[in-house]
């Protein structure tokens, strides 16, 4: 996931109620205690990782991104509604 961070294909919507606790939790690991959302989006990398061939060319590619980026939001919004920070 750090990969995709530093690539600019990870998007946040930084007006979502899940938004600071993230940006706190990201910001702190891995140096505090809370890290279920860091664990979340590692396993959504590593599936991304898994579902996204090398071979895709880069229109593809975002294409699939911007696919998934709904999932991500979803899986996030989810976290957070049953209280995991």
């Amino acid at each position: 996931m750090q990969a995709r961070l530093r690539q600019g294909t990870v998007f946040f919507n930084g007006y979502a109620n899940y938004y600071p606790d993230l940006e706190q939790e990201l910001l702190r690991f891995p140096r505090d205690v809370h890290d279920d959302q860091v664990d979340a989006l590692a396993w959504i990398g590593l599936t991304l990782d898994a579902i996204i061939p090398e071979r895709l060319n880069r229109n593809k590619q975002m294409k699939t991104m911007k696919k998934n980026l709904a999932i991500v939001t979803c899986l996030l919004a989810s976290l957070q509604s049953v209280g995991i920070n």
